[in-house]
Parts: structure tokens; C-alpha cells; sequence
């Protein structure tokens, strides 16, 4: 008698493709609005209306409609889409996605009452009928800036948790994924900000936060990298797939190079008035964002524990 299991299945392990672009798209455009929701929440709790700029509010309002089309790209992976209901009819303490869906409820309405309240003065014209309600939420500002906070840093960490939760695949099951996933999620945030800015001094004052978070960034990759490399066989072939494999130029290329040394180096002369502003370094910083989205998606399903 002979005994599969789904471990040593070939047609399952350890060539499974079960994400796509679609989620790794989720995974992005998701991590990009908690990054302004969280840059947007900390700018109104600790510098008021002196940082909490027009592109600022705007940002916010859009960060939190861009959650739910985001989700569409879950919408788009279920082969049967009426399944999305199972997360909300069941209840699993057990399950990052049963915590995370409800989560993704609570997230968008969130930051569409902060964002609501922020452009209280921004409402003119025929907008300016929605002031008075705007006025009111204005009084729990700082209520719903904290809400906010909490939405943007549980949705930066869940894109990362997601992934981490599957411990059959050791590129993913890595503590240090999450924060990756957070802080990545907040510098693509900054750069949407930095592009949407038209004023100098707000220009720059985003690319002195960027440059910061590219290097913890870079930091907690070379960290996970690491870990790879000194931990158990099966991080170690995760270590080669990553960074020499079929994945391996793209990771150095992509993520590296044009996601974090360049932006960082021409943001750095930017800050420093060495060079005129220009939308590449913050172009660069968002393809790299979805880089390595895509690049851990599929390089962690390729991964598998050996027999």
C-alpha cells in the first residue's frame, strides 16, 4: 500500500502556484494605503494642521477607497467567488484570514470619516453642504486619528502575516516578514505623497521620511536574509532560491537596486538641493514596492521543506 500526503505530492509540492498577481497586487496597492493612512494619522495627532496638507487629506480619503478595490483582487483569485462569504458566516480564532477579513471592514469606513473630517475646510461649492457633518466629526478628530493609526498598522502587518501563517513554505514562515511587509507598505505610502505634493518644503520633508524607511527596510531585508542563512536547511534552499536562483536577479535587480539604492541615493541628493526634484525617485520606490510583493509571492511558493 502507498501513501501520498499533500506534503510529498509533486503535483503539489514543491512546485505550487496557487497566488498569482492578483493577490501579490492586493498585497501591494493594500500596504501602499496603510502607509498613508498611518503617515496621514501620525501628521494629525502630532502636527496638527501645520503638516496636514491638502495632498494629505485627499491621500487619506483615497487610501481608504483603495482598500476595497484592492480586495478585488482576492475577488478575482477565488475560483468561486460566492466562497468570500464562508469568512464572514464562520468564525475560525484560529485563522489569519478569518481575523483579517473582518479587519478589512472595519478599515475603509475608518479612514473615510478621518479623511471626512481633515477636509472640513476643503469643503466649497457645492461640497460645502457636507461641511456641517464634517465640522462635527472634526470634534472626534483626534478619536478617529488614533482609530486610524490602528487600521493603517493592523493592515500594514496583515499583508505580512498572511503570508508568514503558512509554515509549509520557509520563505514566507519568517517572523520578519510582517514588519517588511509594514514598512515597505509605509515608504510606497510616502512616495504616493511625495508625488502628489506641489509644494518644496512638504517635498522634501516627505523624502527626509522616505530615505529613513528605505534603509530599515534594507535593514530588515539583509536581517531575513540572514536568518536564511543560519537557521535550518530548509531556510537555507529558501536563502538560494531567493537571491541566486530563478528569482535571484530580479530579487538583487528589482527590489535592491531599484527599489531602495537608487531612490535612496537620489532622494538623498534631492533633500540636499544637490539635483532638482524629479518623480523618479518616488517611482522608483512604488515599482519597487510591488517587486517585492510579487517576487515573495511567487518565490515563497516555489519553497518547500525538504523530504
Amino acid at each position: 500500500m502507498e501513501i501520498t500526503s499533500t506534503k510529498h505530492n509533486l503535483m503539489v509540492s514543491p512546485n505550487l502556484e496557487v497566488w498569482g498577481w492578483d493577490v501579490s497586487l492586493y498585497l501591494f496597492f493594500s500596504g501602499l494605503a496603510a502607509g498613508v493612512l498611518i503617515v496621514s494619522s501620525i501628521l494629525s495627532l502630532y502636527y496638527r494642521d501645520k503638516w496636514v496638507t491638502r495632498p494629505v487629506k485627499f491621500a487619506t480619503v483615497g487610501a481608504a477607497i483603495l482598500v476595497p478595490l484592492a480586495m478585488l483582487g482576492l475577488l478575482h483569485d477565488l475560483a468561486n467567488k460566492w466562497n468570500i462569504m464562508a469568512f464572514y458566516r464562520y468564525w475560525n480564532y484560529s485563522s489569519t484570514m478569518a481575523f483579517g477579513s473582518r479587519a478589512l471592514l472595519i478599515i475603509p469606513p475608518a479612514g473615510l470619516l478621518f479623511g471626512f473630517c481633515l477636509l472640513e475646510d476643503d469643503l466649497t461649492g457645492k461640497l460645502a453642504l457636507l461641511r456641517p457633518y464634517a465640522q462635527w466629526l472634526a470634534k472626534s478628530r483626534v478619536a478617529l486619528a488614533r482609530l486610524t493609526l490602528a487600521c493603517g498598522l493592523v493592515l500594514g502587518l496583515y499583508t505580512g502575516v498572511l503570508l508568514s501563517a503558512n509554515f509549509g513554505r520557509p520563505l514566507w514562515n519568517t517572523p520578519l516578514l510582517p514588519p517588511i511587509f509594514l514598512v515597505s507598505g509605509i515608504s510606497t505610502g510616502t512616495a504616493t505623497l511625495i508625488l502628489m505634493s506641489r509644494n518644496d518644503e512638504e517635498r522634501v520633508r516627505f523624502g527626509k521620511l522616505d530615505i529613513n524607511l528605505m534603509l530599515v527596510e534594507g535593514a530588515l531585508l539583509l536581517l531575513m536574509l540572514l536568518n536564511f542563512a543560519f537557521t535550518t536547511r530548509a531556510a537555507h534552499g529558501a536563502l538560494m532560491l531567493l537571491t541566486s536562483g530563478i528569482y535571484g536577479a530580479a530579487f538583487w535587480v528589482l527590489i535592491f537596486g531599484v527599489g531602495l539604492v537608487a531612490p535612496l541615493y537620489l532622494e538623498q541628493l534631492q533633500v540636499r538641493g544637490k539635483i532638482a526634484d524629479t518623480v523618479f525617485p518616488p517611482l522608483m520606490v512604488l515599482l519597487g514596492g510591488l517587486a517585492l510583493r510579487l517576487i515573495i509571492v511567487f518565490a515563497g511558493q516555489a519553497s518547500s521543506i525538504p523530504n
